[in-house]
């Protein structure tokens, strides 16, 4: 297999899904990696409703036939205007669960990153897509770069520009792991890393008895901002800043992330289902789908081999 660099990047035919698919090969042309775009059709999600926006009568086999060779053609024509505009992509057009076949695609092909934008379509289908990018963010073991469409964005417009990059962290190793790919980053870019720990308000009881509150809430911060600067001084041949927050994480970490004219947030997603990802996930998930700035979200392998990709290129 190749030992060129690769992104996948799904695409679902919108205006946005194309400025996804704009910002992956800016990006691909930053690290010097190759793009495939992927369109995956999951006509069984969309019964009736996906079929009526193709065609109006015949039998149920011929309407899916007719899709098909529609969303096709729609396909090999997207892959074409991207060849106009001189984007070089390959492509894959799958069949299944949207997710798990970008998921798969991604482990196939060894991919370094999947870079897609967190809205597509609107209404309905716009649900469906914002469902397909937690999804993946949460499940894939390939760093999932999600990324937000500025409005009314022009191809002219779109350059990419890392100044300053936030790395959440929790006092755990194993958010730590994420900050190895953030250096990588702000040594390619000349950025400043941004160290960052949300102290969750939520967690303080003031009824108990007061003083003990706000005593509890000023050690916490203490204890955080002492774990920040402990990190940075381990930090290497970067400027790198710190910052302690406190309140609902997710809503301080994206004020942070407005207040400190962030351009890239790196974080580390733990993929777990059930009651610990509504416990866990969430944060990652909220922050990817509210952030103005787009969210690295990265599965710690061991090797650490996409933080080398970014060192390397």
């Amino acid at each position: 297999m190749s030992d060129t660099p690769k992104i996948v990047c799904p695409v679902d035919f919108s205006h946005d899904s194309d400025y996804g698919v704009a910002y992956a090969e800016k990006f691909a042309k930053l690290i010097g990696a190759e793009v495939h775009c992927v369109h995956v059709v999951d006509v069984k999600s969309f019964g009736g409703t996906f079929e009526s926006a193709y065609v109006s009568s015949g039998t149920t086999d011929a309407s899916m036939q007719h899709i098909e060779e529609h969303i096709h053609k729609e396909f090999d024509s997207l892959m074409k205007r991207f060849e106009l505009l001189h984007f070089e992509a390959i492509g894959h057009f799958k069949h299944g669960d949207p997710a798990k076949e970008i998921i798969n695609l991604a482990d196939e092909l060894d991919a370094d990153f999947i870079i897609m934008a967190t809205h597509g379509r609107t209404g309905l289908d716009n649900l469906v897509f914002g469902s397909i990018c937690e999804k993946v963010v949460r499940l894939s073991h390939v760093p999932v770069l999600s990324v937000r469409p500025k409005e009314n964005w022009k191809l002219a417009d779109l350059s990419l520009s890392f100044e300053r990059v936030l790395c959440t962290l929790d006092f755990s190793d194993f958010a730590k792991t994420g900050i190895e790919t953030a250096t990588a980053l702000c040594k390619k870019f000349d950025a400043t890393l941004v160290l960052a720990h949300a102290v969750d308000s939520r967690l303080e009881y003031p009824v108990l008895e007061p003083g003990v509150v706000a005593g509890n809430m000023d050690a916490r911060q203490r204890d955080a901002d002492d774990y920040l600067k402990q990190v940075a001084a381990e930090v290497d041949g970067v400027t790198c800043e710190t910052h302690v927050t406190t309140g609902n994480p997710h809503v301080a970490i994206l004020n942070l992330i407005k207040e400190q004219n962030i351009d890239l947030v790196v974080m580390t997603t733990h993929g777990h289902r059930g009651l610990s990802h509504l416990l866990l996930g969430s944060i990652t998930e909220r922050i990817v789908k509210r952030s103005a700035a787009p969210v690295l979200t990265i599965h710690p392998d061991k090797d650490n081999r996409r933080a080398r990709v970014l060192a390397d290129s």
